[in-house]
């Protein structure tokens, strides 16, 4: 199994190997779209169409090399009061917050991925309080008020280096 990003047209491929075939032999599953910029705004800028294609299938003679790049992934870590209260110190809480920011990064990092993914923690924010962000009963909307929020606090540091 494994993915094949056509960065041209944006487009990802999903391979499986074929039943009943030789080694050398893959499907293609289906393919999906990258994102794109115009997503809409309660998505966080992630899309998640997916096209089925079928009965596809090719040999693979041969491997072309190509320029391993780096990429990075910059994160913002927003931990809620319940977080908070489940441990007894902040120390605790952020030890906790960076071990599993770790095991994400060894995830991203595996070889199986094709090219190396760095998780970049930008930084870490512990709510104290509700009023710094308000959930909603609905997870779109959740989702919807949490990308309005973290676009607002990219704002409000913006102004403050300057």
């Amino acid at each position: 199994a494994g993915l094949i990003h056509d960065t041209r047209h944006g487009i990802d491929y999903f391979l499986e190997p074929a039943v009943n075939e030789n080694e050398q032999s893959y499907i293609l599953t289906y393919q999906q779209k990258s994102p794109s910029n115009q997503s809409r705004i309660w998505s966080c800028e992630i899309d998640s169409s997916e096209t089925i294609i079928k009965n596809h299938t090719f040999k693979h003679n041969r491997m072309h090399r190509s320029i391993i790049r780096e990429r990075f992934v910059e994160t913002l870590l927003v931990a809620d009061s319940s977080v908070t209260e489940f441990f007894s110190h902040s120390n605790v809480t952020e030890l906790y917050l960076l071990t599993m920011m770790n095991m994400v990064h060894s995830i991203y990092a595996h070889v199986s991925l094709g090219y190396p993914v760095e998780i970049v923690l930008t930084r870490i924010i512990l709510l104290s309080n509700e009023s710094d962000f308000q959930m909603a009963s609905k997870s779109h909307e959740t989702l919807h008020k949490f990308c309005e929020w973290q676009e607002q606090l990219k704002k409000t540091n913006k102004t403050n280096r300057t």
